[in-house]
């Protein structure tokens, strides 16, 4: 999957630019399609979504891309291909599973597949989901789950190395 979108690579220092956003581009935005299609639900709304266009065909301004977390659908993709059936809450938010990841670590969602880990005490090991806030208003380990949705962004872990995580 990350070669499809020409390997990019974020560096570790503030310094390092971004890499270009390809989710827009020819063969990119119909794959970000098939992450809403199969990760998602049947039936809901999302699942019509591709990297630019709404259910009903509407092509998404580019000024909006950021509001459209296809990595939620990716995240949800990846599950779904690796068999994780009933057990993770698949959604177009990476806040719902985040609260209910949350939750089971209090005692509650005892079927939900994930355990939220507070970062100062747990190192991420392959495999695991490492999210965060995305917003001007900071969500900590301490504030979830919360009541309400929020803008928040959650990546896989693919590989470690001392201090570092890939």
């Amino acid at each position: 999957e990350w070669r499809a979108f020409g390997q990019p690579e974020r560096g570790a220092r503030a310094e390092a630019p971004d890499p270009p956003n390809r989710e827009r581009a020819e063969g990119p935005w119909q794959r970000v399609g098939e992450y809403w299609w199969l990760g998602l639900p049947l039936g809901v709304p999302e699942s019509g979504w591709t990297g630019k266009h709404d259910a009903k065909g509407r092509v998404f301004p580019a000024s909006e891309d950021g509001q459209y977390a296809w990595s939620a659908a990716f995240i949800d993709y990846v599950m779904r291909m690796a068999g994780a059936g009933d057990r993770f809450p698949y959604s177009p938010n990476h806040a719902d599973y985040i609260n209910l990841a949350r939750g089971r670590s209090l005692g509650r969602n005892p079927d939900v597949a994930l355990v939220a880990e507070p970062p100062e005490a747990y190192a991420p090991q392959r495999g695991d989901l490492v999210c965060a806030w995305r917003d001007r208003h900071p969500v900590h380990f301490t504030d979830l789950p919360t009541a309400d949705y929020f803008p928040s962004h959650c990546d896989i872990v693919v590989d470690r190395r001392p201090g570092v995580i890939d």
